[in-house]
């Protein structure tokens, strides 16, 4: 079984330094052994939230 972090998808979907190691991580591990905590996932949804309010105002402040 291994618990993984939050960090680890977000290096995957905001496409960081090392997001093709998580990818490969992911495709060789099989599913039944991958575990996420609530806590990660909350952590996820805080990290999206604030990335589109920080584009919401760029934005905003460009017009």
């Amino acid at each position: 079984m291994y618990l993984l972090d939050s960090n680890l998808f977000l290096e995957l979907l905001l496409d960081q330094r090392k997001a093709d190691e998580v990818e490969q991580l992911l495709q060789r591990t099989p599913r039944e052994k991958l575990h996420i905590s609530e806590f990660s996932v909350h952590s996820m949804g805080i990290t999206f939230f604030a990335i589109s309010c920080l584009k919401s105002l760029r934005s905003s402040w460009v017009n």
